[in-house]
């Protein structure tokens, strides 16, 4: 393919700013791919942690057009400051803020959910769970096996 040669993110959005470029030479609509939010969120991480989701309601308000608002976002950058930063009360405010953006998101109800079971709360957690399984709209047995996990932590 077209630029592809190892798979990077960076790669694969240079891939498909070519085919859109080609798209539009074609006389198609050649609508560009919009761009993560990681790098933008992590960097005003790193320089002041606190303005992290006030940086993304702005960039929201103002570059909708630019960047990809959609709930993986949010899900990638709070698993970001979990695994890697450690940061959990930063992580819990994403995922709670993604809740928030996408209230029918399975995938993010089902992370809110998860980390707030990690956290020792499986009584806040279960009914993200079951939410998300509500949502979902196919079966999906990992999450099957976490609300069981989850309803017996809770009955304890």
């Amino acid at each position: 393919m077209l630029l592809h040669n190892g798979g990077s993110a960076r790669e694969d959005f240079l891939e498909q700013v070519a085919l859109t470029v080609l798209d539009i030479l074609d006389g198609g609509p050649g609508e560009l791919p919009r761009l993560d939010l990681l790098g933008p969120l992590a960097g005003t991480y790193l320089t002041c942690p606190e303005s992290l989701l006030d940086h993304y309601r702005v960039l929201k308000e103002r570059h909708s057009d630019i960047y990809d608002f959609g709930p993986e976002q949010l899900s990638n950058v709070g698993r970001l400051l979990v695994e890697r930063v450690g940061d959990r009360s930063t992580a819990a405010a994403v995922f709670r803020l993604n809740v928030e953006e996408h209230p029918g998101s399975a995938p993010a109800r089902r992370d809110l959910g998860n980390f707030l079971f990690e956290e020792g709360q499986p009584a806040q957690a279960l009914p993200h769970l079951l939410r998300a399984r509500e949502l979902s709209t196919e079966p999906d047995p990992e999450l099957e096996a976490t609300i069981a996990e989850v309803n017996s932590a809770v009955l304890r």
